[in-house]
């Protein structure tokens, strides 16, 4: 949903998409919805690295940052032992100047839309999955972060960049709940044989009460993703068949 996890694109392969967020205006029109869109582009680097681009709008502003992550540990262990991948990587999301389109002009507001507006935020994380059987699967991740992985106010404040989720995988069908350092969210994707996948999920499930001026903000993301390989790659890997 929000949280990064340790793994990378397969050398060669990109993925583009588009995530809008809706969430409730309680600043300027009380109780209408407001859609944020963001669109991003990532590419895989010799199995060993992501890159990214992500696009983003709010109040008719545009504004975009870079990501980056470097998995600096890859390991299958053992299937006997139920583990089938380890993986730790270190990343550093929204590289590039400060935006400050949020309300009152703090670039670290969350109104559902924050990815964009807390710059330069290191993480590290490391996952490990297992392989109950051909279409169930069980992940976990644990990590730390800064900037926006740190809640300023509400119950994670205290957490201090603590990070966590957990993943399952049924056949197609992807669900997770996850800690993101500053609300809890939830929510799945499907992958379809043709490398479409389908988002849907909730940010913020812990908000009772809306209030971005400090902070908190519930909002509802949902979109799609094309994930594949690039031409020059699928030559090769059609070459090697």
């Amino acid at each position: 949903i929000r949280l990064p996890t340790a793994t990378v694109l397969p050398h060669g392969a990109y993925e583009v998409g588009i995530i809008g967020n809706m969430y409730e205006d309680v600043i300027d029109k009380p109780g209408a919805s407001l859609l944020d869109k963001n669109a991003h582009v990532y590419a895989g680097l010799y199995d060993r690295a992501e890159i990214g681009l992500i696009f983003g709008s709010f109040a008719a502003n545009i504004s975009g940052a870079a990501n980056a992550k470097l998995n600096f540990l890859h390991r299958a262990p053992r299937r006997s032992r139920g583990v089938t991948g380890l993986d730790l990587a270190i990343g550093v999301q929204n590289i590039g100047p400060s935006n400050t389109n949020g309300y009152n002009g703090k670039p670290d507001i969350d109104y559902g839309g924050y990815e964009l507006e807390t710059p330069n935020s290191p993480y590290v994380m490391y996952s490990e999955r297992y392989s109950f059987a051909r279409q169930l699967h069980l992940a976990w991740h644990l990590g730390f972060g800064l900037g926006a992985f740190r809640a300023t106010t509400g119950p994670f404040k205290s957490l201090s960049g603590a990070l966590a989720a957990a993943q399952l995988t049924v056949g197609p069908l992807q669900f997770i709940i996850e800690e993101d350092g500053r609300h809890l969210n939830g929510g799945g994707w499907i992958q379809m044989s043709n490398g479409l996948t389908f988002h849907l999920g909730i940010n913020g499930i812990e908000v009772a009460k809306n209030d971005p001026v400090e902070g908190i903000q519930r909002s509802i993301n949902f979109g799609f993703s094309y994930t594949n390989l690039f031409s020059i790659r699928k030559m090769k890997m059609q070459e090697m068949v």
